[in-house]
């Protein structure tokens, strides 16, 4: 008995770790980034969690309901457009299958617990490797690859680094903005509770830092006020105080311009970044208005893949949002909706503390490309199941006083 126990846990041990490299690998690093050939591989490998899905006839849920609309929006505009037999909408549906069997394979809170050490150890590796390649050249042995853009990486796993911009930390992932991003993420995760988590909190907070993402920066000012408000200690004239510091964070959001003018910051090219006119010049602005003119002349079906592709005024749409309205139309609004569906329905936060959580969920999900991201996926999948079961649990709650309350009147 023990032995046969020993091997079923050798298994569910083995199951984990092969689901969380797949995860790792597609989940921003620079290995599917740069070689996007890797990223084909969820095709054979969605069939493993899709069979197990049919054959356990997964409840109806939120997240499956999702999920089944997202598959056939992907396949409605496939047929429209004819592109059948275009290899990216399988890839999207393979990572929304994977995604979604992961979450009902394995409990949210134990996913969302091990993404947090995950991120934590990561970010406190990367300071070590994040000085070393600024102060040394030990890591001049590591190898060196080249993306679409003649961007030369430094590859080290669990640290790389761009040649150029060394300065700015990028942890694990391709890029130091979606570094910035997935430690955002780790935050809000980490807000559940502020007591226990609170030095993770402040090693993703340097960590945002450490990027120097000028969009990381904007994430902080909201991200900072949403962990406050989480504090279960803070409560009465604290709560009220912390709206106001929100309201001021706000005020001074709209008159950014002026401040970093003012005080000098524009010199600094990573907060220069902010300034208005500099955005409305960005790779984001401008893919945010081509898509929005590409989904106003194919609204419904959306104009395909190929179409947008080919039609592309910037090497990498970054509004992910828009970049899927314009591919799959209105139904493309939906898979916005798997990061923010989560929050919307969280009943232990406040409105105000939701409001926030859905904002940062929608600046995330529109500063880079989420698109074939299976991490990504994979986290907005967790936040729903999260929600379900405790809504679930309410539920049962209120059904098991209600069953006892009616045999056992007072």
């Amino acid at each position: 008995m023990r032995r046969f126990i020993s091997v079923k846990k050798a298994k569910q041990s083995l199951e984990v770790i092969g689901w969380f490299v797949l995860v790792f690998l597609l989940g921003g690093t620079p290995f599917a980034t740069i070689n996007t050939g890797i990223s084909n591989i969820v095709l054979p490998i969605a069939v493993i969690p899709m069979c197990a899905m049919l054959r356990k006839r997964i409840a109806f849920s939120t997240s499956s309901g999702l999920y089944v609309v997202l598959v056939l929006a992907v396949l409605a505009t496939a047929i429209v457009n004819s592109e059948l037999f275009i290899r990216p909408h399988y890839r999207l549906i393979a990572c929304l299958t994977i995604a979604l069997y992961i979450v009902n394979r394995f409990q949210a809170h134990k996913i969302k617990a091990l993404y947090l050490n995950w991120m934590f150890y990561v970010t406190l590796a990367s300071f070590a490797f994040y000085f070393l390649a600024n102060n040394t050249n030990f890591l001049s042995v590591l190898p060196k690859v080249s993306n679409v853009n003649n961007r030369v990486y430094a590859i080290g796993i669990i640290y790389n680094y761009i040649i150029d911009i060394p300065e700015r930390n990028s942890g694990c992932f391709w890029e130091p903005g979606i570094f910035a991003s997935y430690l955002t993420i780790a935050i809000v995760f980490a807000s559940d509770n502020v007591q226990k988590n609170w030095k993770k909190i402040v090693v993703f907070i340097l960590g945002i830092l450490t990027a120097k993402s000028s969009a990381g920066y904007a994430l902080l000012f909201v991200t900072i006020p949403f962990v406050l408000m989480r504090n279960k200690q803070v409560s009465g004239i604290k709560k009220v105080l912390y709206f106001f510091m929100t309201f001021i964070v706000i005020i001074l959001a709209i008159n950014m311009d002026a401040i970093i003018i003012a005080t000098g910051l524009s010199q600094n090219p990573w907060i220069a970044k902010l300034l208005t006119g500099n955005l409305t010049m960005s790779s984001r602005y401008t893919a945010l208005v081509h898509n929005l003119e590409v989904f106003s002349r194919f609204p419904i079906f959306g104009a395909g893949y190929n179409y947008v592709i080919d039609n592309q005024v910037y090497c990498c749409d970054i509004s992910t949002s828009t970049y899927l309205m314009s591919i799959y139309g209105v139904l493309g609004i939906l898979f916005t909706f798997v990061m923010i569906a989560g929050p919307i329905r969280c009943k232990s936060i406040s409105i105000y503390s939701k409001a926030l959580y859905v904002l940062i969920m929608l600046m995330i999900f529109n500063k880079e490309t989420h698109i074939f991201i299976l991490l990504t996926w994979v986290l907005g999948f967790t936040m729903i199941k999260e929600t379900e079961l405790s809504e679930n649990a309410t539920k049962n709650d209120a059904y098991l006083n209600n069953h006892h309350s009616s045999r056992w009147p007072n």
